[in-house]
């Protein structure tokens, strides 16, 4: 997949096969496993690249998946395990030129005309996959809907006049799926105005104002059926004026950052159509406070083990020696639902994503089993060095 841009910028995305564009995309990933583990040879690399792949037709190996290339070489994914989250709704877009050039389909479709799936933006634990598209044929509120047809592109029919259309997109990874559709396009055949967008109420931020902790924004609501949102996260004194926007903070999402203590935070939404832009600012959050001291850590070791289970070797151990005191041993994982992790002197937990086991140990050789599911992990010991 790889986004294709128009004429006039607005990004489409479609499927495009060839090795002038799959090359690049290897090389660098290959980069990034380098730059990770430098002490990885080219052999080592070709392989976690090829086993990581996600399959697909066509292809011998599949599409690469970085994150899944890293965990093959033994690094966890650093963010919290969530399903799929629509950020940005998807679009309708009106192929231009007959070679995946777009534009965002504003007005009334025309018999004829090819249309692309604009599948929007997505958040979520990867590997996102999009696992559904629908296009549908709809009254001109968008309020009854049938499914016409499930291809990446949708040929407008003579059928379809005196109907708007709409697409209707679901993402899932392994924590379930999330379902999006697109505003309704301008009755086909027609011909539509649209007045600026209006904001009616703000947007508004939720979450904790923390350092570290993840806030997110709402669009607010609007009149002149936006086709879109962007977003711009700004800092501010602490009544909520002076406010700077923040580099690259531009998603529905922001993790608050350690120069954010002692500021408010406000989100500015622009709502966009065919008529032009509008923009609204939240209310500041509050105070954002430091980061809650973490609890310590066991001191003197700590040992990394990588692995997968199948159905071949449904269960891995992997042995330590520990001196006596606390150990703790981290499991994780991203293409499982959940794990097991146990430990030889009987203790054992479960869960998904991330699975802790903290165990009080006097001085010997122990055994971590995992087991349990059908995925790569990494395992991670720290414990008093014997």
């Amino acid at each position: 997949m790889t986004a294709w841009p128009s004429f006039n910028g607005t990004p489409g995305y479609a499927p495009v096969g060839g090795t002038s564009l799959a090359a690049p995309v290897v090389a660098s990933l290959a980069g990034l496993l380098f730059s990770a583990n430098p002490s990885l040879t080219g052999a080592q690399v070709e392989q976690a690249l090829e086993s990581s792949a996600v399959p697909m037709p066509f292809v011998q190996y599949g599409r690469v998946d970085a994150l899944a290339a890293l965990n093959y070489v033994g690094f966890a994914d650093p963010q919290p395990s969530t399903p799929p989250s629509n950020a940005t709704a998807p679009l309708v877009l009106l192929e231009t030129n007959g070679d995946y050039n777009t534009i965002v389909m504003t007005g009334s479709p025309q018999v004829g005309q090819v249309l692309l799936r604009g599948q929007g933006n997505w958040t979520g634990s990867a590997p996102l996959s999009l696992t559904s598209v629908q296009w549908q044929r709809c009254d001109a509120t968008g309020s009854t809907c049938t499914t016409v047809a499930t291809a990446a592109t949708y040929t407008v029919q003579s059928t379809d006049t005196g109907y708007a259309l709409r697409i209707r997109i679901t993402v899932g990874n392994g924590l379930g799926s999330t379902t999006a559709v697109s505003p309704v396009t301008g009755v086909v055949g027609g011909a539509t105005s649209t007045a600026l967008p209006v904001n009616l109420s703000p947007p508004t931020i939720s979450g904790t104002a923390q350092e570290g902790q993840t806030l997110s924004a709402s669009t607010g609501s609007w009149s002149g059926s936006p086709l879109g949102y962007s977003y711009e996260w700004r800092r501010c004194d602490t009544s909520g004026g002076s406010c700077t926007a923040l580099m690259g903070a531009n998603s529905s999402s922001y993790a608050a950052q350690s120069a954010d203590v002692g500021s408010t935070l406000r989100v500015a939404v622009t709502a966009s159509n065919a008529s032009g832009t509008a923009t609204a600012v939240s209310e500041p959050s509050a105070i954002v406070a430091a980061a809650l001291a973490s609890p310590p850590t066991p001191a003197g070791q700590t040992v990394t083990f990588s692995g997968s289970l199948n159905p071949k070797n449904p269960s891995r151990t992997f042995s330590v020696s520990v001196g006596a005191g606390m150990a703790h041993a981290g499991l994780s994982f991203t293409k499982c639902s959940s794990l097991v992790l146990g430990l030889s002197n009987g203790v054992s937990t479960t869960g998904p994503s991330v699975v802790s086991l903290d165990a009080t140990l006097t001085a010997g050789t122990y055994t971590y089993t995992v087991s349990g599911g059908r995925c790569s992990f990494t395992l991670t010991v720290t414990s008093s060095a014997p």
